[in-house]
């Protein structure tokens, strides 16, 4: 393996995986510390948050990866100086919204925190873009770097304000400590000098590229935070829902710890996967044996996590976050089928981005808040947290074929590259299901079972890994036409 392409992979999963442990303890020292209703106000807190962020988002990080001109230095400003509109806009929607928003989830009592979080989006504005632009050459570090930094500085902090509020507001100057240190860390670890221009080009480009994934973002925040949502305005959305914010507090304890391994690998198989489908776009049996590679990856992954929740998800909320959301237990199965999902889902909107696609991956996620209308039903039936989630699981599943159906009609990427892998992740999970009350033995057959449907995936993924950057070492065009010839013959029995 490329000592560079070792190194960064390293690097990369050890600090997404530092920053999910962070965010992770973070919920469950606030969990375990504040009552289940303030624990729910602080999700509601943290909604609001993540709807500016998700919805304002043009990508400008990934298209300062992603495009040829992403190394130029007015480019570079030009992406800052959208990103300080972005965080003034942002916080000036905040501050307006603030009333209605309290009014929408019953906490009128809270409006002061909603309208700290403008402060948190101005504080963001900002960020030096250099950390980003180091990762075109699989430089990870300097990102790395700050992310882990703020995680830990943001989980000391957590410790001491829990401690000392013991409430809701606690969300609150954690965002704000965890914004400040990102910003700090980026210029720190910054070559060029911070700076803004307005070049009416480089603007045309990025919101050429970006609108879709803005798009892409109010629809991504339906997908992660959608139902939570609903589930805390239910009482004004129908008045007869019996969902309170203690039911928003049990539900988002399930997500949340089903979400952390999702991200985790989402995020690292994000920031590989992108620029190596990049390089390979005019090899296109070398980039589709790398989608192939890395979509058996994700779906093993995904099906030893869900087996996981499946057989011991009720068991380990009641370990971590304590006997007071033993409820989360009933339906985190249904929450850890549809996050594996997710992130076998990662693979396809990869590969669309990566030919300069982000239109089919907006419309995919479209698809996927279709889920949402389950959602409502549920809530407005009265039929439980458990259907909730079970829409969610069908909403991921109709989003990931209709995104197969789109890389075959635009890059003529065969369905079954994605949908097989997607199949035997599914199988897993149904043994699994059926074999939750048979003990250890069970378990193990099942473990057993997956890693032989996946056995080949494995040895295929260490090949890519070891030939995937060899132009980063010198090799040049040579090593990829030369990884090329050899996936054109595994492709002939793959397609």
């Amino acid at each position: 393996m490329p000592l560079s392409l070792f190194k960064g992979s390293v690097s990369l999963g050890v600090g997404q995986a530092v920053s999910m442990a962070c965010t992770f303890l973070r919920s469950v020292i606030i969990a375990r510390l504040v009552s289940p209703e303030n624990f729910g106000i602080a999700a509601v807190l943290a909604m609001t948050y993540y709807l500016s962020e998700m919805s304002s988002s043009l990508g400008l990080e990934t298209r300062l990866i992603q495009t040829e001109n992403g190394n130029d230095q007015s480019f570079q400003k030009s992406a800052q100086f959208l990103q300080a509109c972005r965080g003034l806009v942002n916080a000036s929607l905040i501050l307006s919204l603030a009333g209605p928003l309290s009014l929408l989830f019953g906490v009128p009592q809270a409006q002061w925190a909603f309208r700290c979080l403008a402060v948190v989006q101005l504080i963001k504005g900002f960020t030096h873009f250099d950390q980003y632009r180091f990762q075109r050459e699989m430089r990870f570090g300097p990102a790395v770097g700050v992310d882990i930094a703020g995680s830990i500085l943001s989980l000391l902090a957590t410790v001491f304000l829990v401690w000392w509020l013991r409430d809701y507001s606690v969300m609150v100057w954690i965002l704000l400590v965890q914004a400040t240190a990102a910003v700090l860390g980026s210029h720190l670890v910054a070559q060029r000098r911070y700076g803004w221009i307005w070049s009416p080009p480089h603007a045309k480009q990025i919101f050429s590229f970006g609108w879709p994934l803005m798009v892409n973002g109010l629809l991504m925040y339906g997908i992660f935070q959608g139902d939570q949502v609903v589930i805390g305005s239910a009482k004004r959305l129908f008045s007869q829902s019996t969902f309170t914010l203690v039911d928003l507090a049990v539900y988002s304890v399930a997500f949340s710890i089903t979400l952390a391994p999702t991200t985790l690998i989402a995020n690292v198989y994000t920031s590989m996967l992108l620029p190596l489908l990049s390089r390979a776009q005019e090899h296109r049996d070398l980039f589709v044996q790398r989608y192939l590679t890395y979509t058996k990856g994700l779906a093993l992954i995904a099906a030893l996590i869900s087996i996981l929740f499946i057989l011991a998800g009720g068991w380990l909320v009641i370990l971590i976050y304590g006997d007071k959301y033993k409820a989360a237990g009933e339906f985190i199965g249904w929450l850890a089928a549809m996050q594996s999902l997710r992130i076998i889902r990662v693979a396809p909107t990869i590969a669309s981005i990566a030919r300069g696609n982000t239109v089919d991956t907006m419309l995919a996620n479209i698809v996927r808040t279709s889920a949402l209308l389950g959602v409502l039903v549920v809530t407005a039936t009265e039929l439980g947290l458990a259907w909730i989630a079970a829409a969610g699981f069908a909403g991921e599943f109709l989003a990931i074929v209709f995104l197969s159906m789109m890389l075959l009609r635009h890059h003529s990427i065969n369905p079954p590259l994605c949908l097989k892998p997607v199949g035997v992740a599914l199988a897993a999970m149904a043994v699994a299901v059926l074999a939750a009350r048979g003990g250890i033995t069970a378990v193990v057959l099942i473990g057993l079972l997956v890693v032989c449907a996946f056995h080949r995936s494995l040895k295929d993924m260490f090949f890519q890994l070891q030939t995937s950057i060899m132009d980063q070492e010198g090799n040049g065009s040579s090593s990829l036409e030369k990884e090329a010839a050899i996936n054109r013959v595994r492709l002939i029995s793959e397609e």
